[in-house]
């Protein structure tokens, strides 16, 4: 794919950076929606169903409604759950269709006429783990939205800051026994939040070190391969290559997920899927965008340690507070989650397959003043964190799907990458 082409088509660009310029999750676990409708496929586009209920069920609406929405008393669906044992015999008409774009994720897709994405009702597994939206999560993606947002009003963050907001959403509560099942749809918007008159052009984190695929196959590489997008657009700059990864991309990258942390509590789940960055007609990067806020999590120790007001809400997901330690763990889930989402999904997910594209294309790069230089420049941040909030090693877990409930296994490894460790600095 040409760099180019970003400028002089941003919205067909970006949809195929995201299908088709994409190595997938580093797990290689490629879990996903039927044929029609899977990112990879050859379809441009398909119908999912807005789906009006019988009067047994009760739909509620969260957050802000934007300027685009569907009827109050329904929600829209993926179409592989038509036929959902707790879905359709809970539909009072035939539902309607509305045209969506795939994107990277199997449930996220995109309506070109209202601009919006829409994070599909959808109950089975994706990639590692299953997909169900429940109200919590709609309650948390509502609650980060709305703090981030706050922040960039209030100017506490770096100028390269943005957020997809992601603030509305419906649950439809249908009858199942004696419960209630919640089936949920989420709403994120296109423009990257506070907005801006000038035209910017959206790339993934992914698809600056990924190749390009050939669509309708299992991730078939293109047998044509154009240079990396970072190194083309490395060779658009007047900096030397080292200069223009650290100046212009990771320090604004780590200094945008500290300011979410630091100024607002927020521990963003920055993985490579999950970021993107801007640029402008003349290929120099704007900003750095974070989406998919519903992912992110909310740590209520660092909130009330740096006196940040929020919505005590949604406990039970991405609630991060001091537990007690279980037995056989190294380190208590709330240390533990510090380090997983830095070192392991911005780390191991964006930074390093950055800096091994980088080296790749120029061995004279030297990768060990790199990570010096990063390490030196997150310190800055990490002396503002109450003393001991990272481990001081990183973890991940095993590449295997994930059952909904299931216990995950941590494995915990010396020397963090970018973070100096107490008695280095």
């Amino acid at each position: 794919m040409k760099i180019e082409e970003f400028i002089s088509n941003p919205i067909e660009s970006f949809i195929k950076a995201e299908r088709y310029v994409n190595d997938g999750s580093r797990s290689n676990i490629n879990n996903t929606t039927s044929e029609n409708t899977r990112p990879l496929s050859g379809t441009i586009s398909f119908a999912a169903k807005i789906f009006r209920f019988n009067d047994k069920v009760t739909v509620e609406e969260f957050g802000n409604m934007p300027c685009w929405s569907i009827p109050k008393d329904c929600i829209v669906v993926h179409p592989d759950m038509v036929e959902n044992e707790f879905i359709s015999p809970n539909i009072s008409e035939k539902p309607l269709d509305i045209i969506v774009v795939p994107t990277a994720s199997g449930r996220t897709v995109f309506n070109l006429t209202n601009k919006t994405f829409i994070k599909l009702a959808y109950t089975e597994i994706l990639g590692r783990i299953p997909r169900h939206m429940t109200k919590e999560k709609i309650q948390s993606s509502c609650e980060v939205t709305n703090i981030l947002k706050r922040i960039i009003d209030e100017n506490k963050v770096n100028q390269r800051f943005s957020i997809f907001r992601e603030d509305y959403g419906k649950i439809a509560y249908l009858p199942l026994g004696n419960v209630m099942y919640e089936l949920g749809v989420l709403f994120r918007e296109s423009s990257p939040y506070p907005y801006i008159d000038e035209c910017e052009s959206l790339i993934p984190f992914f698809s600056l070190f990924s190749k390009e695929y050939i669509p309708g196959t299992d991730r078939t590489p293109c047998i044509e391969q154009d240079e990396p997008l970072i190194i083309q657009l490395f060779k658009k700059q007047t900096l030397p290559l080292a200069v223009f990864l650290i100046d212009n991309i990771l320090k604004p990258l780590f200094h945008t997920y500290f300011d979410a942390l630091i100024f607002g509590g927020i521990e963003l789940e920055a993985h490579a899927q999950n970021m993107l960055l801007t640029i402008n007609k003349d290929f120099q990067i704007k900003r750095i965008v974070c989406r998919d806020l519903e992912s992110a999590g909310r740590d209520i120790p660092l909130m009330q340690h740096f006196n940040i007001q929020y919505n005590d809400i949604a406990s039970g997901y991405k609630y991060n507070t001091h537990k007690i330690k279980n037995c056989g763990e190294k380190y208590d889930s709330y240390h533990r989650t510090h380090s997983f989402m830095f070192d392991f999904k911005l780390g191991e997910y964006i930074v390093s397959p950055i800096i091994n594209c980088i080296c790749n294309y120029n061995n004279d790069v030297d990768r060990d003043n790199l990570l010096t230089q990063i390490k030196d420049f997150n310190q800055q941040f990490i002396n503002k964190l109450p003393s001991g909030f990272f481990p001081p090693e990183w973890c991940d877990y095993e590449d295997r799907v994930w059952n909904e409930g299931e216990k995950k296994e941590y494995n915990w490894h010396k020397n963090p990458k970018y973070r100096h460790v107490q008695g280095d600095v």
